[in-house]
């Protein structure tokens, strides 16, 4: 057991070329043009001659993607100590927020998220809120992040540990952005958010019910894994004007369209929103009032101020 364990140990802290460029989001061929030109990374070797790096170099190219889309010589970035970049990787963080770029705050994210650096997350984080915004920050800095580590999990190039630790603290940032804003007029239009059964993926869920909220409307937030009789009882209970539900990974295609469309029953002639991924998407095409959102911005535009429907 503890040889299984060693082993799968040193392949979490080894990375081929392949899984260097998904966590950075470049190209390999990129990558090998730094080291060939200007001897950014320097990777080890196989005995078949197959390049190989550790988590210092992995850290080190996320430094220099993140600088080199604030501005900076890629040229001059890959002559840099470890120790240089660190630093000024900090003192871009030192300047005014609108002249920190996106990307190298998404750089900066997934090497804190790698790292288990709590500390650095946060202070990326909250610094995006302050300099874009809880919606705008979702959707340039934190839907960036979570695809990236999502195919990178996908990939098995990250464990279930890096992406708990992710979910858990912009769990915490979204409900205290949430408990910042002013209850919603209970007579207002209501919007009733949900996940169905077995999906747990509730960040999507979370800035909806922000943005709801902040829109003026009365969000009603029943979280994860819901069941249909439920959903049932509460659309009864409320009678809301729209439900709101999300559909990430757990449900199949075929049990995901029998849930919405016991929902649809229930909810006669209202609307439904769904946002996701599209691969259930052709199974719901036929009902009628249901409406697939697939990006944040589609998300964002639903919401109409109730100041502006007056």
């Amino acid at each position: 057991m503890f040889k299984y364990f060693r082993k799968n140990l040193n392949r979490l802290n080894t990375f081929s070329i392949a899984q260097m460029a998904q966590f950075a989001g470049i190209k390999p061929h990129t990558i090998r043009i730094w080291e060939q030109r200007y001897g950014g990374l320097t990777p080890s070797r196989t005995k078949g001659n197959t390049r190989f790096y550790d988590d210092v170099q992995l850290r080190r190219l996320l430094n220099i993607v993140g600088l080199q889309d604030q501005g900076f010589k890629v040229s001059e970035l890959c002559l840099m100590s470890d120790a240089d970049l660190f630093n000024l990787a900090a003192r871009v963080m030192e300047k005014p927020e609108k002249d920190v770029s996106n990307g190298y705050v998404v750089a900066q994210l997934v090497r804190a998220a790698i790292d288990f650096n709590e500390v650095d997350f946060n202070h990326h984080i909250t610094h995006s809120f302050l300099r874009l915004g809880v919606e705008n920050s979702y959707k340039n800095i934190i839907h960036p992040l979570l695809s990236r580590l999502g195919t990178l999990w996908s990939l098995n190039e990250i464990s279930a540990s890096e992406e708990h630790f992710v979910t858990n603290l912009l769990r915490q940032k979204l409900i205290t952005a949430i408990d910042g804003l002013p209850l919603s007029d209970p007579q207002s239009e209501t919007w009733l958010l949900f996940l169905p059964e077995d999906e747990w993926h509730d960040l999507g869920l979370l800035f909806a019910h922000y943005s709801i909220r902040k829109a003026g409307y009365r969000s009603v937030f029943l979280g994860a894994n819901v069941p249909v009789e439920a959903l049932q009882l509460a659309i009864e209970r409320l009678n809301p004007e729209y439900l709101l539900c999300f559909k990430v990974a757990s449900m199949s295609i075929n049990e995901f369209p029998e849930y919405i469309q016991e929902a649809e029953r229930v909810f006669t002639g209202k609307q439904i929103y769904v946002s996701g991924g599209g691969t259930a998407w052709s199974a719901l095409k036929g009902l009628r009032n249901v409406t697939w959102l697939t990006s944040p911005d589609a998300l964002i535009k639903i919401f109409v101020p109730q100041s502006m429907k007056k």
